[in-house]
């Protein structure tokens, strides 16, 4: 029964909630509440300070709490995977991998994965910023890769994968340096992958973010985006750890600089709380690791 109610505390501390946490678990309201009563008195503590419909938890509690989320976690995976293997369930993964950023470690992390779990379904979504954090708010995906560009939420697992410079992609004959100011682009087009939804956030991140002053192009596609590259019609913004996804005879990939020091972005492994699971924790886990050998 302990153990049963700990998961009770950590559904309550993580709804911010005794009507949400109940509902989460299937049990009644005063069901809940009584459980964790019998929880503080098995203890000899007060782990939570209730105050009419909210409550805040005591300094004992954020500790009962940190130290038993592993055992939680560890709880929620042997039993997920329990159940996959009596009832010969297909498991399937879907993960999604933001499109500017040329990720050899996410390429990695798929053959490892794919390799140690093969009968797992894992299904493959490339988007932009807006797409994947859509996606995964509306459970299309289970986990994204993705930059960062919002306060990290309480709601989702962020994951901090690599902190990285940002670089430019354009043909040799315009330009061959060893960097390249945001500002001596302007009069270069700039190419912008996104879709007709999306053109307006994008625009967004590369003039009021970013600091873009060049005019913006926009394509439907990495591939077309690469093409105008290569013709020499405009630049693209290249996120990634290496050239080799993009590499082309006529393309120089240039560091990008802005007043002078490199413009840098962070990028994450995202995923919500409420849908965490062995196989999404442990896609996450592989992936961290390629960013770290």
């Amino acid at each position: 029964m302990l153990l049963k109610q700990i998961q009770y505390f950590h559904a309550i501390v993580e709804k911010k909630s005794f009507t949400e946490a109940a509902e989460a678990c299937f049990i009644s309201q005063s069901a809940i509440s009584q459980q964790m009563k019998a929880l503080e008195h098995e203890l000899g503590i007060q782990l939570l300070i209730r105050h009419n419909r909210t409550f805040t938890l005591t300094p004992a509690g954020e500790y009962f709490y940190k130290e038993t989320l592993p055992i939680i976690k560890s709880l929620n995976h042997a039993i997920e995977k329990t159940r996959h293997i009596a009832h010969h369930e297909e498991a399937i993964l879907n993960v999604g991998c933001l499109n500017s950023y040329g990720s050899i470690e996410f390429n990695q992390a798929v053959i490892t994965f794919m390799k140690t779990y093969p009968k797992v379904k894992l299904h493959i979504m490339h988007g932009n910023h807006e797409e994947l954090y859509n996606a995964l708010r509306e459970n299309r995906i289970d986990l994204a890769l993705n930059d960062q560009r919002r306060m990290f939420s309480s709601e989702y697992e962020n994951m901090i994968l690599i902190d990285t410079t940002l670089s430019v992609l354009i043909n040799k004959d315009i330009m061959q340096k060893h960097s390249v100011e945001l500002s001596e682009l302007e009069d270069q087009t700039c190419i912008v992958v996104a879709s007709s939804t999306q053109i307006e956030n994008e625009e967004s991140y590369y003039k009021d973010i970013l600091g873009v002053r060049s005019p913006l192009h926009f394509v439907n596609s990495y591939q077309e985006a690469r093409l105008f590259v290569s013709a020499g019609t405009g630049y693209m913004i290249y996120e990634g750890t290496s050239d080799g996804d993009y590499y082309d005879a006529n393309i120089n990939m240039i560091p990008l600089l802005k007043n002078k020091e490199p413009l840098k972005r962070r990028y994450c492994a995202f995923w919500k709380l409420d849908n965490s699971g062995y196989y999404i924790e442990t896609f996450a886990d592989i992936l961290k690791e390629q960013f770290h050998k």
